[in-house]
């Protein structure tokens, strides 16, 4: 039961790690195709680093094409600007609502009898898809400060918020799926499960650490808590995002799948996060000498 919503994981003829493996190659060679645009705009004097996120985000081709209609770096770029005064956060709103309209969905088409993508057990397919959900929106809002890092568009930075809050609600959403579905309302049941499941206690514990970053995901709370305290109460997003990846990769007991790619992606993102750490404590070192 705890495999059925991946259908045939860990029946394969392939080595255990062959998805990992291809997961890793594909990422390596799509960095690499994205230098190829970076270095381009690095030819023609332009901002490398922007042109390098675009191609990661778009693909290559999508930063070529960003070479021929931008040639200034994203903080300068006047088409950017506007966007992000006007556009960018309604529609990062709009996104964010997506999945919960195609779960909306799924749930009438199966209210009304018709075909559905939920499969026989609706309620595992539900408490699933919001998890995975919750997680993916989680990642999305680790991105943020690698995307303004590499192609120096601050305002990105003005949606992290608001996704982490959507991540939040995903969160909240899927305990509350699991809680109804699985659990038929049990207190006692659910307590069971947090005491035993392993996974089950380390999805809690992510999601205990998400109630006070979503409480404090306000400007009154940076008032009252000063930047500098919130900035550290918010550091507890890295240990929650390792605890919602070994649950989602623990539930399913594969090495492949969904919580293979969730996991690469975090490992990604944390690196990255130390890297940049690294190389701004180097800084003033070099400046000296």
């Amino acid at each position: 039961m705890e495999n059925s919503a991946f259908p045939g994981a860990g029946v394969t003829n392939a080595p255990p790690d062959s998805g990992l493996l291809w997961i890793l190659l594909w990422m390596a060679g799509w960095v690499a195709a994205a230098c190829v645009p970076a270095l381009v705009a690095r030819l023609l004097g332009l901002n490398a680093r922007f042109y390098f996120g675009a191609s990661l985000l778009l693909s290559p081709i999508g930063g070529l094409i960003f070479i021929t209609l931008i040639r200034t770096p994203a903080s300068e770029a006047p088409a950017l600007r506007t966007f992000a005064k006007h556009w960018l956060k309604p529609l990062v709103l709009l996104a964010l609502l997506i999945p919960f309209g195609y779960l909306a969905l799924q749930w009438s088409l199966m209210l009304s009898g018709q075909p559905h993508a939920m499969g026989w057990n609706v309620g595992q397919w539900t408490h699933r898809y919001l998890g995975d959900t919750a997680i993916r929106t989680l990642l999305v809002t680790l991105a943020i400060s690698p995307v303004r890092d590499i192609t120096g568009w601050a305002p990105i930075a003005l949606v992290r918020r608001r996704i982490g809050l959507a991540a939040f609600f995903y969160a909240a959403l899927h305990l509350l799926a699991y809680f109804w579905l699985d659990r038929e309302w049990s207190i006692a049941g659910l307590i069971e499960d947090v005491t035993i499941r392993t996974y089950i206690m380390l999805g809690m514990a992510a999601l205990t650490f998400m109630i006070p970053l979503a409480v404090t995901s306000n400007n009154g709370a940076i008032k009252r808590l000063g930047r500098k305290m919130w900035d550290r109460l918010h550091w507890l997003v890295y240990p929650l995002a390792i605890l919602a990846v070994a649950h989602n990769l623990l539930m399913v007991k594969a090495i492949e799948g969904a919580p293979t790619v969730h996991a690469t992606i975090l490992a990604l993102l944390l690196a990255w996060r130390v890297v940049w750490w690294a190389v701004a404590k180097l800084k003033p070192a070099e400046a000296v000498t």
